[in-house]
């Protein structure tokens, strides 16, 4: 099988994470890759409990719309049936008993005084609780739509953490990325600080970790093959 120089540098990056995992250095690797790991469950537990809240917000919106759809046309429905407000029954049996909204209107003789129609009181009591209910459930349909908006954009930024975790993960767990910039070890041990000695003053030393100096030196290396087999792939075009 042909290894190329890409495939090349990620075996061997991938035998320094190995090699270092367990020095000093190296737990400080293994200590980022898992808090990455730990860090993507904790943004997908996030994710899946901010979806599931959106559904059941989104659920409650198109119920509450449902209801007030219902209650309004029952309201509607009952505007249309009103009967007219007074009775005027008439004097002896047989002849039709009168209606009218105007309780002062002209009756017809032999018909007693106007009186409140039973079916225009009972169809009064209908329209006040059909306004009522319509009213609640337009208070609860408002309500229910603004929480699936503050749900869906939860939801949202839920998605992105996630996302981002996702990249963060995989960053930290890519060997190749670690040995290139020499990141996520510990310092190594034996570093030492600047003091005075035999009188004079000591200069600071530069503290890396063994890992640092041997990754960045390897990819180095690798980068300068790299271009010398450009160069002779160049020179043999010629």
């Amino acid at each position: 099988m042909k290894i190329n120089l890409k495939r090349l540098k990620k075996i061997i990056a991938e035998e320094f994470v190995r090699e270092f995992t367990s020095s000093v250095g190296g737990t400080g690797a293994t200590q980022g890759v898992t808090k990455t790991k730990g860090q993507l469950k904790a943004k997908h537990n996030a994710q899946r409990t901010a979806y599931n809240q959106r559904r059941v917000a989104d659920r409650a919106k198109t119920t509450a719309d449902t209801d007030y759809e219902t209650a309004d046309t029952a309201y509607t429905q009952a505007l249309k049936d009103e009967p007219y407000k007074f009775i005027s029954m008439p004097s002896r049996p047989g002849p039709p008993a009168q209606y009218s909204n105007n309780a002062k209107a002209a009756r017809s003789r032999g018909y007693g005084p106007w009186g409140q129609n039973s079916q225009w009181t009972s169809w009064n009591t209908t329209k006040a609780n059909a306004l009522s209910t319509r009213t609640s459930a337009n208070t609860a349909r408002s309500s229910a739509a603004a929480d699936a908006v503050t749900k869906t954009a939860a939801d949202t930024t839920a998605r992105a953490n996630l996302t981002q975790a996702t990249k963060d993960s995989n960053k930290a767990a890519d060997p190749t990325s670690i040995a290139a910039q020499g990141g996520g070890f510990g310092k190594g041990s034996g570093a030492t600080k600047g003091g005075k000695k035999g009188g004079k003053k000591g200069g600071k030393k530069k503290n890396e970790s063994l890992f640092k100096i041997v990754g960045r030196d390897l990819m180095n290396e690798i980068k300068n093959v790299e271009k010398f087999s450009k160069k002779k792939k160049h020179s043999r075009r010629k």
